[in-house]
């Protein structure tokens, strides 16, 4: 990952524009700041042109206040990442262990290993609903993304979440 000192006029200037198709689009930065920062804003322009990345970061805003996940990210924080606060982890981290234990690759990216290979399906979908697990995973990505916001702002380069499945 390049890091984040040395991007391109190009790349800054794509990050800008993605930032004004956002506000011509109605969106309002004074709750939203946080959330457009550099590191989150390149992700959405992976593979996008600024255009395609404005809209998808709108219609993302535009999710994350439905789902109530600036409330959600507080709670996380309030945590200090501890997993076990999420709702509904005992019965998930039952089923799919190690779901959100995480080490960090050589380059410092961070993974997590889920061992989908030991899931046992009925026990699982009998025991955790689908608002459980929707419930459980919005938690789950807002604490990947702060954690790698967080973690790129630090090291300066953008990181993503490796995450292999194991048997």
């Amino acid at each position: 990952m390049p890091a984040l000192s040395a991007l391109s006029p190009d790349h800054l200037e794509a990050v800008e524009f993605a930032r004004k198709a956002y506000l011509d689009a109605g969106g309002d930065l004074s709750g939203d700041l946080e959330r457009l920062s550099l590191p989150w804003l390149l992700r959405f322009l992976i593979n996008s042109t600024p255009d395609k990345a404005a809209d998808r970061i709108h219609a993302m805003l535009k999710w994350r206040q439905a789902n109530n996940v600036d409330l959600i990210a507080e709670k996380i924080v309030a945590l200090g990442g501890n997993f076990e606060g999420f709702p509904h982890h005992g019965s998930i981290d039952a089923h799919i262990p190690s779901q959100l234990i995480f080490g960090h690759t050589t380059a410092g990216s961070p993974f997590s290993l889920e061992k989908w290979g030991q899931v046992q399906p009925k026990a699982f979908l009998e025991d955790v609903s689908p608002s459980k697990w929707n419930e459980f995973n919005i938690y789950k990505y807002e604490f990947m993304r702060l954690y790698l916001d967080a973690l790129s702002t630090k090291t300066g380069r953008l990181h993503k979440w490796v995450w292999p499945l194991s048997a």
